[in-house]
């Protein structure tokens, strides 16, 4: 079961380039992406897959990579469908409803990171770990004092609290 959910995910990684060159190269923002993020998940997935397959890690890796895979796939097919046929091809709609798989992909990363190795939630380590992964999160996107956006935390939200606590 493993090395056909595998077989699928690379053959629709390999349908990425057709799709690509009958788009022109134009940008859809995942030229790359699917080959960096996809092909060593869908790599390790189907290892952990098939030798352990009652391991979650291994189907979860191989979910994110399908996921992220569809989502290529489909927003090539939707520049090919509404940019350059003009919205003439059949499963333009589809691809659109599938387009934003990217979403549930990062959700079965982090499922992926969360269980590794054996497929168990952490212990004790858990609130630890996401209290620091929450700061460090703050930190890069902007809400610090030390950012760009740092003077917002002057300013008092609409329940009294600074708008940088949020």
């Amino acid at each position: 079961m493993a090395t056909v959910l595998g077989a699928v995910v690379l053959a629709l990684m390999t349908l990425a380039i057709p799709l690509d060159r009958a788009t022109r190269h134009v940008a859809t923002g995942g030229e790359l992406s699917w080959a960096v993020v996809g092909l060593p998940f869908a790599l390790v997935g189907i290892v952990v897959a098939h030798r352990q397959p009652r391991n979650a890690v291994g189907w979860i890796l191989l979910a994110a990579a399908l996921f992220f895979v569809v989502s290529t796939d489909a927003s090539f097919y939707t520049v090919l469908d509404y940019r350059i046929h003009n919205g003439h091809l059949l499963f333009g709609p589809l691809a659109v409803l599938a387009q934003p798989s990217w979403a549930p992909a990062i959700v079965c990363m982090v499922l992926a990171v969360l269980l590794f190795p054996d497929a168990r939630l952490p212990g004790v380590r858990a609130p630890r770990l996401s209290r620091r992964s929450c700061r460090w999160w703050r930190w890069t996107a902007g809400w610090g004092r030390m950012s760009p956006l740092g003077h917002l935390s002057r300013y008092r939200g609409r329940w009294g609290r600074r708008i940088s606590s949020i």
